[in-house]
């Protein structure tokens, strides 16, 4: 039975391993179990020498190793420089963990393929990890992103949670709200450029001075309207907060 070339097979990093199971199991039957490794069959053409003994010296007991994907007729669809590496340095007769797809080969290979290209397509969002967003149950909370990754359905997420229970902060220019910003509780300053992600919370006390609505259909292009008293001078009510 001809052999794969390296480039057509998938391609999938041991990091990946537990997402790309994930996605293959809602397609076809997997199994987890100990294969022998002189029993199972190289579906690909090349092996790198040099990797093969990069991997084998990464691992002091075969059952250390992270496991091969393979067909339901014995064939390697995934981890042959493992496979190779756990030979070459325990012997023919060695065990190694498998996680068997129940399909042939290249039904096998066809399914894990379009796995390996769903994980290896590249996260693009407006986002990165460290800005805020807003979640919650009505979408205004404020929380961090600390990873932007997907799921086994391939949705992308956000610290874990699919990516449409978030909202993003609106993009905010400095021209339009002013250099600096006063806080309405505790009148400490700070200038907008070195107002991070949480641009309007206080660094002093704490106090939040995000921008309240107008209306339904618009917001104020910076903080609050700050409001008057008779004579012209702002009111000291601590909920709004001054911008210079």
């Amino acid at each position: 039975m001809p052999l794969y070339s390296r480039k057509d097979m998938p391609q999938v990093n041991t990091q990946n391993l537990g997402k790309a199971l994930g996605m293959t199991k809602r397609k076809a039957k997997v199994t987890k179990g100990m294969s022998l490794a002189i029993k199972l069959k190289q579906s690909q053409k090349e092996l790198i020498k040099s990797k093969v003994k990069g991997v084998a010296a990464k691992y002091s007991k075969p059952t250390d190793m992270k496991p091969l994907i393979i067909s339901k007729d014995g064939y390697i669809i995934d981890g042959h420089h493992r496979w190779a590496a756990a030979i070459y340095k325990f012997g023919k007769d060695v065990q190694i963990p498998t996680h068997t797809i129940h399909l042939k080969k290249d039904e096998a290979i066809e399914l894990y393929n379009s796995v390996a290209k769903s994980l290896g397509e590249n996260i693009t969002v407006p986002i990165k990890v460290g800005d805020t967003v807003l979640g919650g149950k009505f979408k205004n909370k404020r929380i961090v992103v600390k990873s932007i990754d997907k799921n086994e359905k391939g949705d992308i997420t956000i610290n874990g949670k699919p990516l449409m229970k978030y909202r993003l902060l609106p993009e905010l220019k400095e021209q339009s709200i002013g250099k600096t910003i006063t806080c309405g509780n505790c009148a400490w300053e700070w200038e907008v450029a070195e107002g991070g992600t949480d641009l309007y919370m206080c660094h002093k006390c704490g106090h939040d001075n995000e921008p309240q609505e107008k209306n339904n259909k618009s917001k104020t292009a910076g903080l609050p309207i700050i409001k008057r008293d008779g004579n012209g001078r702002p009111s000291n009510s601590g909920q709004y907060s001054k911008v210079i």
